[in-house]
């Protein structure tokens, strides 16, 4: 399947709060902010079923 099919589960990761290089890559993937932070750590997630863009 690789890439280009569906995620068959949501993957998690994680970035420093001021790293805003990789919010925009993460973001520009697909990967959405949870809300949740661990210290400076943000948590992001690519949903189950989303298409990796």
């Amino acid at each position: 399947m690789g890439l280009r099919g569906h995620i068959p589960c949501p993957i998690a990761l994680d970035y420093h709060e001021q790293n805003a290089v990789a919010a925009r890559l993460y973001a520009s993937l697909g990967f959405v902010p949870t809300g949740e932070q661990v210290g400076h750590d943000i948590i992001a997630v690519l949903p189950a079923g989303e298409k990796p863009r």
